[in-house]
């Protein structure tokens, strides 16, 4: 199930004091120019997920912006701008062929930024230092926090 609150709503009901956006100078506060449509959030995060796990990297590049951040706080690991991502995903998918999100149990937007609750999943081909020996199974529970600007995304950052 989407769930779409609205933006002061889906943050006091986390208990988190809402943070302020980042500087916009356009008048709709998302990237985008004058008559420009822009996608839905929660669409372009799940468009992510659908390119990643379907291994597309042309469409994943289409979805970020040129100063992507990417970061995994739990396991130290931090990625700027496209071409750093995804030589990361390209070569982690060799390394990891099966890894994939799915079962999503939560996901909604504050119109900038999309929480999505999920589980990604592999099984690694080769030893990956400091995360998992070949063979063995990896289960991961996230919470995945996209900004989205412009219909793209200027930031990933997911914990667990």
């Amino acid at each position: 199930m989407i769930l779409a609150l609205p933006r002061a709503l889906t943050w006091r009901r986390l208990g988190v004091v809402e943070p302020a956006p980042p500087y916009r100078s356009d008048r709709h506060g998302d990237g985008a120019k004058e008559g420009e449509k822009t996608a839905d959030p929660i669409e372009v995060a799940n468009r992510w997920i659908a390119a990643y796990n379907a291994k597309d990297f042309e469409t994943l590049r289409s979805l970020m912006t040129d100063d992507i951040h990417v970061e995994h706080h739990n396991r130290g690991f931090a990625l700027d701008g496209p071409d750093a991502v995804l030589e990361v995903i390209t070569r982690f998918a060799e390394i990891v062929p099966d890894r994939r999100f799915h079962s999503t149990r939560r996901q909604f937007s504050d119109g900038q930024r999309v929480v999505t609750e999920l589980t990604w999943e592999a099984t690694p081909i080769a030893d990956v230092e400091g995360f998992a020996k070949a063979g063995e199974k990896i289960c991961l529970e996230l919470a995945c926090i996209w900004t989205i600007r412009a219909g793209q995304i200027a930031e990933y950052h997911d914990y667990g």
